[in-house]
């Protein structure tokens, strides 16, 4: 199974919740989402609010950080490549918070 191992401190939290705005890997989506779950209304509150616009942006900029320092080589990678669309986020968070509410949690035989 893949988790995402991210602390249970609030700053890990907003991380948790911030990730939603990045396009990952089948695996790490995955990850995520049984990661949401476990987390489960611990994180209601965080999703309810999120600021979708403001999670782009924030992928977005940090596209360029990361762009400007690690990826030189990859100059053609573009927010579109990285950061999923806010209508995109709008319905990711909207199923956690379904899932959440659901009380739905992935097992074992979820992912390989």
């Amino acid at each position: 199974m893949v988790s995402l191992e991210i602390n249970r401190s609030a700053a890990g939290e907003q991380a948790l919740v911030n990730s939603l705005s990045l396009e990952l890997d089948l695996h790490s989506s995955e990850g995520r989402k049984c990661t949401i779950q476990r987390r489960g209304k611990t994180l209601l509150s965080q999703l309810q609010k999120m600021d979708i616009t403001k999670a782009r942006n924030r992928c977005v900029e940090l596209l360029k950080e990361v762009r400007s320092t690690y990826i030189r080589e990859y100059p053609n990678v573009t927010p579109e490549d990285v950061c999923y669309s806010e209508n995109n986020i709008d319905h990711l968070r909207d199923e956690y918070i379904d899932d959440i509410k659901a009380g739905k949690i992935c097992g074992p035989w979820d992912y390989d």
